[in-house]
């Protein structure tokens, strides 16, 4: 379904006049020059739209790695596109950099590792309209690299699908393939806290505290992105790594929220617990007996141990990992 944008006049005439677009779509990008060119020519060959849209790369590289890649695809480009530099380091400040930089009343965040379906942003526009939704989220599937043996435990880490028909009011927290309302959500200077940064989580807790100050934040199953996982975001280190951080954004969430529900956070210190006492043994044995099961119960293991050590201060700088 096309998406038509809610005007009194022509949607473009009106647009133009104001000298904003309707939506804005940022790609946030560090040191993947390669990955942000098929994330680009994704978003530009867009299919299905009939609205103003602009295009924002964030280069979060001091040394303005993405700046010649953009320059490269400017003059091809059918959309207006931005280029913004921001070399304090941590995705909150690139996203922020981003919002500041965009004109749109929607929008859109895209990651530098995702390339976008050819309908994927009329279906986030068209979702938003017709359920009246503060925020639309959309699935993300991995594509692993060939001729590479996948762990039995990535996908639980890496395919993120709510598994629910479009429409359907959810409940969840990441923000790589999704569309906001400005005025409803984006309002402060500094929506994203830099305090994640490194760490990542930033998107989790603005929209949980968004989810809990009543916006309404829906599914939209056709809006699909696939993200491209190199074989380095495959290995032991790193996949309990992410379990690891995964599990203390869950417990520290609940902690974050305008009205602390501390209840919420000690019943996930609780499950953490268990599960780290349950797998972890389990998953030693299977190591010492050369099972590949062991990662699976690791990761487990792993996703526990941070629900129980959830405070901020001990959070896992898993992006500091692609910083020199």
């Amino acid at each position: 379904m096309a998406y038509v944008p809610r005007s009194e006049k022509e949607p473009a005439a009106a647009a133009e006049e104001l000298n904003v677009a309707e939506v804005s779509v940022i790609i946030l990008t560090f040191r993947r020059p390669e990955l942000l060119r098929a994330a680009i020519e994704s978003v530009l060959s867009q299919e299905g739209l009939r609205t103003t849209v602009e295009v924002v790369v964030v280069d979060n590289d001091p040394e303005r790695s993405a700046e010649q890649l953009y320059l490269d695809v400017v003059p091809k480009a059918a959309l207006p596109t931005r280029y913004v530099s921001e070399p304090r380091a941590g995705i909150s400040h690139a996203r922020n950099a981003g919002v500041a930089a965009s004109s749109g009343r929607y929008i859109a965040f895209l990651d530098d590792d995702e390339i976008a379906g050819p309908n994927w942003l009329s279906s986030l526009l068209s979702t938003a309209h017709d359920y009246e939704a503060d925020i639309v989220l959309g699935p993300v599937k991995p594509h692993y690299p060939d001729g590479f043996l996948i762990p039995s435990c990535a996908n639980q880490l890496y395919d993120r699908d709510a598994q629910v028909s479009t429409g359907q009011v959810v409940r969840r927290f990441n923000i790589g393939n999704s569309i906001l309302s400005r005025e409803r959500c984006l309002a402060s200077t500094t929506p994203f806290d830099p305090r994640f940064g490194l760490t990542g989580g930033e998107d989790s807790l603005l929209l949980a505290r968004l989810i809990d100050e009543g916006r309404r934040c829906v599914w939209c199953s056709e809006a699909v992105v696939t993200e491209t996982i190199p074989p380095e975001r495959l290995t032991p280190l790193y996949l309990l790594g992410r379990a690891l951080r995964q599990g203390q954004t869950t417990a520290y969430l609940p902690s974050a929220l305008a009205h602390p529900q501390w209840w919420v956070v000690l019943r996930w210190m609780a499950i953490g617990a268990a599960q780290f006492c349950i797998f972890a043994p389990w998953g030693v044995a299977l190591r010492l007996c050369g099972r590949d099961e062991w990662l699976s119960a690791m990761v487990k293991a792993a996703s526990g141990l941070g629900k129980v050590f959830w405070h901020l201060k001990l959070h896992f700088r898993i992006y500091q990992l692609r910083r020199p």
